[in-house]
């Protein structure tokens, strides 16, 4: 039995292979019975298989592809950094007025050698 997923991406290879073949959401959930939500998670879950499946939304046509050659990745990989780019400055300017609210991550020291011979971890310290 075929998954959504693999349905879902036999249908782009068919039918939406190229930037020039991209199909809106819509258009997707018409062929395909699959809905827009359940695409974004199926393209997740293929992003997660190591599959690259884009998205166009600087120019017609608009919609989701499976790119045929590099160029048609490196247009989709620019607009993934502008997005990146855009939550970190609005996540700096939230923690800059909220300070109690930056992220802070565990950061684990090396093991050091004890005069005994033993390695001894580090205690973790927090660093924000």
């Amino acid at each position: 039995m075929t998954t959504d997923t693999d349905r879902f991406l036999t249908y782009l290879r068919q039918v939406a292979s190229g930037r020039d073949r991209a199909m809106s959401a819509a258009d997707l959930h018409v062929a395909t019975g699959i809905t827009p939500r359940r695409q974004q998670a199926i393209i997740i879950e293929l992003q997660e298989r190591g599959e690259i499946v884009c998205s166009a939304c600087d120019r017609k046509p608009f919609g989701y592809y499976v790119p045929t050659v590099d160029g048609e990745i490196a247009p989709y990989l620019h607009q993934l950094r502008q997005r990146r780019n855009a939550l970190a400055t609005r996540i700096a300017g939230i923690e800059a007025q909220r300070p109690g609210l930056r992220e802070t991550r565990k950061v684990t020291p090396p093991l050091r050698i004890e005069p005994s011979g033993k390695p001894e971890q580090a205690q973790l310290e927090l660093v924000s």
